[in-house]
């Protein structure tokens, strides 16, 4: 009989921010920032995909304040990389970073999940630089 492959699953929230310029707190989240439940346009990437999915391949789900989460289900434990390829300029991702979650230097994260950490849930804000 075949072991069952560990799988686990990420939820985004996602955040639309107008800071009108105020940097990012160290460490906190953006100020402004309010609930985004329309679909953008976001990747995740990983060697265990055959295919970079997107917000189309998640289901979602509604917040006890009815805003709309991003479930992607059956995630192989590794590490996917969560990018916004197509913001406009002056735009860029934040997510509070955590030793699961690292900032790339193009601006895309790497999002880890582990035996511990299977099921994360990420507030992504759309931050405007």
């Amino acid at each position: 009989m075949a072991t069952p492959v560990a799988t686990g699953s990420l939820t985004l929230s996602l955040y639309s921010c107008s800071n009108e310029g105020t940097p990012v707190p160290i460490g906190g989240p953006p100020t402004g920032c309010t609930p985004e439940n329309s679909e953008i346009s976001l990747t995740l990437d990983s060697d265990a995909l055959e295919n970079p999915l997107t917000l189309d391949d998640a289901t979602t789900d509604k917040d006890p304040q009815g805003n709309t989460d991003w479930i992607f289900e059956d995630l192989a434990l590794d590490t996917y990389t969560l990018d916004a390829p197509t913001l406009p300029n002056g735009q860029s991702l934040y997510i509070a970073p955590s030793n699961t979650v690292k900032l790339n230097p193009d601006g895309s994260y790497d999002i880890t999940l582990t035996a511990s950490n299977d099921t994360p849930s990420l507030n992504v804000y759309i931050v405007e630089d």
